[in-house]
This record gives C-alpha cells, structure tokens and sequence, in this order.
C-alpha cells in the first residue's frame, strides 16, 4: 500500500472514529443543554413574574377568584404561570422537574419551575413552565446545528489534511518520479529535491550516492565485458587458423576428429564472446538510432530466412500482420536480431510437426507483437529469470549458450519495447512484443 494512501485511509478512519464518537454522546449532551437552555429561560420567567408580584403585591396580581388561584396560558398552550394561596409547606424553595397538566381536557407535558414563598402571612406556590414540546422543538435545532457544523467540520478538515498531506509528501512524490523515469542508471536524474525535510532530504542524498555507485559498477562491468570480449577473439582466431593448418597435413582419423571438435568448441566460444559484445555494444549506446523500420518488411525478412530451418522439422510458420506499424529513430539490424532470435527459439524449442504463429495487432492502442509456438513451454518459476544470461530454457540443446534471450531484451530496452511471457507446459509459449 502505498504511503499516500495510508495517510488517507488513517484519515478518514479518524473522522469515522469523530463521527461514532459524536453519534454516542452529542445526543445527551445536546438534551442537557436544551433543559438547561430551557431552565434559564423559566428562571428569567420567574423573576420577571416576582419583580411584578413584590411591585404590586400579590394580592393584587392574583385575580380574585375560587381558591385565590391565577392561572394564564398562552394561546398555544406552550407556557404558562402559575399562582397559588397555600397552606405551610414543609420548606420553602425551588424545584425544576418535568410533568404533566390538564388543560381542556388535554394532557400536556411541560417543565416546571415550582416556587414556594410566603408573602406577609401567607404561603404561595408559583409555578411557571413550558411545554415539552418547545423543548424538544429547541433540542432538534440544536442537534441539526450540531450535524450541519460537524459535516462543515469533517469537510473543512478534510480538505486540509488532503492538501497538508500532498504538500508534505511533494518531495517523496519527486523521489518517486525521478525512480519511475529512470530505466537505466545514465538516466537518473541526480539534481537535488527541495525539501525543508530533513528525512527526505537525507532519503534524496543517499539515493543519489546509491545510484552513482550503481552507474560507476555498471560502466566498470560493460567495459570489463568490452575488453574482456575483444581480447578473446584474437586468440580464438589465431587457434582456429593454427588447427585449419593443421588439418591441411595428413593426420590419423582420431587426430582428425579431435581437431575439429576443438574447432566447434572455438566456434560455439567465439559466438558466445560475439553475443556479449554485441550486448556490450547495445549498452554502451555503441548503436545509431535513425532509421524508420516497418514491422510487417521486417518480420517477412525474418521469416523468408529462417523458413529453412523449420522446414527441417515440419514446422510450419504463419505470419497474421493486418495492420503495419512504423517504428521511429530504430536500429533495423538489431529489431531484425530480436525479432530471428524470437523465431529461432520458438523453432528450436518446438515439437516436431509442430507450428510457430507470428501475428501482429492493435491492442489497447499499442501495437503488439505475438510469437507463439507449439512447444514444450515454459515452466513458471523458469519465466523470471528467463532473460538472465546464460540461462538455458532446455537442457538437452547444446548448441545453446543463454544469450539469445538477454540479446532480445536488451535491443528491445534499447528501443522502449516491452517484453511479456505467457507460457504453459505441454501448450506452448508466447512472446508479446509491445511497441511504444
């Protein structure tokens, strides 16, 4: 996973954690301030009412009536205050609870504010309340308010930790890129990030000192190869030429054969050291890329050499190439080497009778190129290291050295030319060429 994705996923599995959070207690927290909203607002009602009674008295206040009662609802019956003449309670003073009055035959739950003071002589319960349902009415707003500032909250939050994020990771993001871009060590790009962070900063410097290392060990190892190839050809040479001597001079049979055994053994060592220079060579950019090669002239050129070959053991050769591709700033030697090493192989690994099928198509925009053979295949854990040098698919073939492959996909890194393998034993094998 990458590391952007698990800043996001630690993100939105915090806000998940701020919304369950939210849903188990904002609820209650939301009620205790809607009754404390509504106490405060019964307590001002309370005072108002005992500014009036101690102003004008409270016999006065109170309309004369049965049992010296007042008691005056608004039109909606959502408040209403409450003065009574009572007999000595057991203690004055203030209670705020919930509970329900009768009014018109109707049961309305309210919350109350009972009062009991004396005034002169006299006991006095005053009761002032609101309905509950103005209650409920002030907790729905408060609990909407709540849900749309926490939505504006997790949005808001969210932008920020996707833009801080972002920002924060932009030098890790420029590591990154400088890596994809980067199919061969001269084309590292080894200018420096700027970051205020240290660690990336650190990250960057370590992995350009890596890569320099990597492309000074590179250089040594193309050259020591170069060297190493020129070297040995001229002794191998000097030895053939020396046995081509020798067999002009009358020798005994046995003498004979060794001689020329030697001759095939200098022959299959001189193709191995002109294989590794060749790669060499193609590393080295030893190459020039200006010429405009057409796939489906190339692949009938191939063909039309190595039709031989195949006749030899029944194979036959089918070529599908409906559409031709042009392919830009190309080496035509070394796509005809890639391509007759691809079709060499798929003779020499095939069964006899068998068939080799080269199309040619757009797929997905990009033209690709499919040999396919009627082999033995190739088992899984062999596809891997299948373009190792050296790296034999068949034992028994002696007259393979492992470097038919490693050739094919050097020339095609060479020209930004993907290579894919599908192969399954018993069924055959498939090499895709897909061209940029």
């Amino acid at each position: 996973m990458r590391l952007y994705t698990k800043f996001t996923l630690y993100s939105a599995i915090s806000k998940i954690l701020i919304v369950g959070i939210f849903v188990v207690f904002v609820p209650s927290v939301i009620e205790r301030l809607a009754d404390s909203h509504t106490d405060a607002q019964l307590v001002h009602m309370k005072n108002k009412t005992l500014a009036i009674v101690n102003r004008v008295g409270v016999k006065e206040f109170i309309e004369q009536e049965k049992d010296s009662v007042l008691n005056s609802y608004n039109i909606l019956k959502e408040e209403f205050i409450s003065i009574e003449q009572i007999a000595e309670p057991e203690k004055l003073g203030e209670v705020i609870q919930n509970t329900q009055r009768t009014i018109e035959d109707e049961n309305v739950d309210y919350r109350v504010l009972s009062l009991t003071f004396k005034s002169g002589t006299q006991y006095y319960l005053l009761e002032v309340g609101k309905s509950l349902n103005r209650v409920e009415l002030v907790q729905d707003y408060l609990r909407n308010l709540a849900w749309y500032l926490l939505l504006i909250l997790l949005l808001v939050t969210v932008i920020i930790d996707i833009m801080f994020t972002r920002f924060l990771l932009s030098p890790f993001k420029l590591i990154e890129d400088k890596l994809k871009k980067t199919n061969h060590p001269e084309k590292f790009d080894f200018s420096s990030i700027s970051s205020n962070t240290s660690d990336f900063k650190y990250l960057d410097d370590s992995i350009n000192e890596m890569m320099h290392k990597i492309n000074d060990a590179f250089m040594h190892e193309r050259l020591f190869i170069s060297n190493v190839s020129h070297e040995l050809l001229t002794p191998i040479s000097i030895i053939k030429n020396r046995l081509e001597n020798i067999l002009v001079e009358k020798l005994p049979e046995d003498v004979a054969m060794r001689v020329i055994e030697t001759q095939n053994t200098l022959t299959r060592l001189s193709k191995i050291v002109n294989a590794l220079l060749l790669i060499s060579r193609i590393e080295n950019q030893q190459f020039l890329k200006g010429e405009e090669v057409s796939v489906k002239d190339l692949v009938k050129e191939v063909v039309d050499e190595i039709e031989d070959r195949g006749s030899e053991t029944n194979i036959s050769i089918r070529v599908e190439i409906n559409e031709d591709y042009l392919l830009r700033n190309a080496n035509r030697y070394l796509l005809f080497t890639m391509v007759f090493n691809l079709v060499n192989n798929a003779i020499k690994y095939n069964i006899r009778n068998g068939s080799i099928e080269i199309t040619g198509k757009f797929i997905d925009r990009n033209f690709q190129l499919i040999v396919k053979d009627s082999g033995k295949g190739i088992p899984s854990e062999n596809i891997k290291s299948l373009f190792e040098p050296f790296k034999k698919i068949r034992k028994d073939k002696t007259d393979s050295h492992g470097l038919g492959l490693p050739i094919v996909k050097t020339v095609a890194d060479f020209h930004g030319i993907q290579i894919q393998v599908y192969s399954q034993v018993n069924e055959g094998s498939s090499f895709v060429l897909v061209f940029p």
